[in-house]
């Protein structure tokens, strides 16, 4: 082994060298002096230095070659492994080798234990990206360019495969196969365009495999690198359910064309009797009187569209209040009888009335819940055919006053009639659209009958009639 060549070997040689030196001479002084007089003694006693010399410098060139053993394997080994192994002997060559080696072990320690810390935060990182994505009320899925699913959350698999436990991932499965079960070929098309794998593309697909018809809005991002990075040759999807969104703004384009048409045709009245009573030379007073309730009539129509579409935009924006004051409540609903008898009385109807013979003074805005009343018995009115009936009853629950309409009227059917309170909704029933109606009366009552803590429920079989009641809490 060449000592020599080790850092070690070089900076232990000058004291090996001073040791032989000095039992050398010792050795020769025992022969010279002693061995002269003696050589029984002095021989042996020349051998006996130079055995001792010879085992102290053994024992300085053993820790020399166990720390060059050291330094040799760290040399060939590979660049990240540094351990220093401990040497043993004493002395202060052994004694800083080792401390150097504990003090390498505390780095190399201190460097695995800041390593393990940097890898558990990187997958609690990723739990946490997976917790975020699998919660998203979006489906999610990331694809490369053949649309290749690597990843897609439960959302996705409930939107498209209608099993949230499915993982099309592991499957093999690709978007376009997913999204063709849901869709015709043409649907998709913008997705297959070569052109477009470097674009944003969001198309809308319909599903009718479903009791109520979904509307799924698909939209496809490539996926972009960080600054320096390749291209990630991949793209991520997103799938959201718009079924509601398209919902409302197909019933706000029908109240739009129905307040058009509520609009135009009261107009349209009190332009053509106001031009008759203009250019009319003899008019009978009877004739006149006739004309000018018409167009009393209509204003006051127009005046009622005018406030329902006011009262809705204020409910959409949460502005919506009560001016509650002390309403003698029996007076209240024996004047919204009393209006609505000609409504009755015009299509032959069955009125009956049943009121408590005492009923307690309230604190509620009587405008509005006259409002609500007024819907509940104008609609009663408007769908109960010729010669039905219609009942208003008043009923005490404890603290809570109940207000029951009940007609013989068309009836709404069993799956519309979830929806009978959402605001423009209006029946898919013929008998229900020849009428006119804006669908807001029933959301205003909705909102009314809330605003004053209160609640409303409808009963109604198709064909037979229908029944709401409403709840007002007297306290």
């Amino acid at each position: 082994m060449d000592v020599a060549a080790s850092p070690a070997a070089t900076s232990m040689s000058r004291p090996i060298l001073a040791y032989y030196l000095v039992f050398s001479l010792l050795a020769l002084a025992c022969l010279q002096g002693i061995g002269a007089r003696w050589p029984v003694v002095g021989i042996p006693a020349a051998c006996a230095v130079l055995a001792l010399g010879g085992v102290l410098i053994h024992r300085r060139l053993r820790t020399a070659d166990a720390i060059d053993v050291h330094l040799r394997r760290i040399a060939a080994g590979p660049p990240d492994d540094l351990q220093m192994g401990i040497v043993a002997g004493a002395g202060p060559t052994a004694n800083g080798w080792n401390r150097l080696a504990a003090v390498a072990a505390q780095a190399e320690n201190n460097q695995g234990l800041h390593d393990r810390l940097g890898e558990a935060l990187a997958r609690y990182r990723c739990r946490s990206n997976d917790l975020i994505l699998d919660s998203f009320p979006d489906g999610v899925a990331v694809t490369d360019l053949q649309g290749q699913i690597t990843y897609a959350n439960p959302t996705l698999a409930s939107l498209l495969l209608d099993a949230e436990d499915e993982d099309p991932s592991q499957d093999g499965a690709t978007m376009y196969e997913c999204l063709s079960q849901q869709a015709a070929h043409s649907d998709l098309a913008p997705l297959m365009e070569p052109e477009s794998q470097d674009r944003s593309v969001v198309i809308e697909i319909t599903r009718f495999d479903l009791d109520v018809d979904r509307v799924l809005r698909v939209a496809r991002h490539p996926l972009r690198p960080a600054a320096g990075e390749p291209a990630a040759g991949s793209h991520v999807w997103s799938v959201r359910d718009v079924t509601q969104q398209k919902l409302a703004e197909k019933m706000h384009t029908e109240f739009v064309n129905s307040a058009t048409h509520e609009l135009r045709t009261p107009m349209a009245n009190i332009k053509a009797y106001a031009e008759t009573l203009a250019q009319a030379d003899e008019l009978e007073v009877e004739e006149q009187k006739e004309f000018c309730n018409t167009i009393n009539s209509e204003v006051s129509r127009l005046s009622r569209l005018i406030d329902d579409m006011l009262s809705i935009e204020s409910m959409e924006v949460g502005s919506l209040a009560l001016s509650r004051q002390e309403t003698d409540v029996e007076r209240l609903l024996r004047e919204k009888v009393e209006m609505a008898r000609p409504l009755m009385d015009k299509k032959s109807l069955s009125f009956q009335v049943r009121l408590p013979e005492k009923l307690p003074k309230m604190l509620l805005d009587k405008d509005k819940v006259a409002l609500a009343i007024d819907n509940l018995l104008g609609n009663a009115a408007k769908y109960t055919p010729h010669g039905g009936e219609v009942a208003l009853r008043v009923d005490i629950d404890e603290d809570t006053l109940q207000i029951h309409v009940q007609d013989s009227g068309v009836g709404i059917s069993e799956e519309e009639l979830p929806k009978v309170f959402e605001k423009f909704f209006r029946s898919s029933d013929e008998r229900i659209r020849e009428e006119t109606g804006t669908g807001l009366g029933l959301a205003m009552v909705w909102e009314i009958v809330h605003l004053h803590g209160g609640d409303i429920k409808v009963q109604s079989t198709l064909n037979e009639g229908s029944t709401f009641s409403i709840s007002l809490p007297m306290g």
